[in-house]
């Protein structure tokens, strides 16, 4: 998983620079073409997609289930499904607002303008706390390694993510079907934490964990 994680990684920093370039030009000529920024960011979905997948099938692998049999198949897409249930759509929301700023910046955007993204304002919090003036030519130059940060990160934690909750489900899967229990019935009278009036954000049970318990009963 490390070794996955790095490579996830790696592929977001890529990405990032094609979004952005290696430093954000000062003219629309000079910048990353829509077209770049398109294929960049298509490429990055299917290599995210692939690397999830992988993710999932090595957990498939490791509880007995072969990913290359049709059912298993539809079943690993099925865990695949779930694993990345909100986390591509805010990968590609970020690698758009990216690629919207550094657009703004070939455009030459007056401060006033640039100051509309959050992230201009963080860099230039960032800035006056370090007592350096915040220039275009500074801000070009630190656009691309906030992006790398951001999009690396949020690479990783997807491939995380999905890993995590495919082991929840195959485990919960394999133990279903070692102890002949229907998986339905562990979910008989608990709330939705969305449709829990009190719920805050606190973290969701440790499906493994009540599993494990349950299983000490029979």
């Amino acid at each position: 998983m490390p070794h996955q994680l790095t490579i996830s990684a790696a592929e977001g920093t890529a990405t990032s620079l094609a979004v952005t370039g290696t430093v954000v030009s000062s003219t629309v000529g000079g910048g990353v073409t829509a077209g770049a920024v398109v294929a960049a960011v298509a490429a990055d979905t299917v290599a995210s997609l692939a690397m999830m997948g992988r993710s999932v099938g090595s957990v498939a692998v490791r509880y007995g289930y072969d990913v290359r049999l049709p059912d298993e198949e539809l079943f690993a897409m099925g865990a695949l499904s779930v694993g990345m249930a909100g986390t591509l759509e805010a990968k590609l929301a970020a690698l758009a607002r990216l690629s919207r700023l550094a657009q703004q910046m070939m455009r030459r955007a007056t401060w006033e303008q640039l100051n509309e993204d959050i992230l201009v304002r963080i860099i230039g919090r960032v800035y006056q706390v370090l007592g350096v003036r915040l220039t275009h030519q500074k801000l070009a130059q630190t656009v691309p390694l906030v992006g790398i940060g951001i999009n690396a990160a949020l690479t990783a934690n997807m491939t995380s993510r999905t890993y995590q909750r495919a082991e929840d489900v195959y485990r919960l899967r394999f133990l279903s079907e070692k102890y002949g229990l229907d998986p339905q019935a562990w979910l008989q009278g608990v709330t939705r934490v969305d449709q829990d009036p009190e719920f805050r954000g606190e973290l969701l049970p440790d499906i493994a964990e009540m599993l494990e318990e349950r299983q000490s009963d029979y």
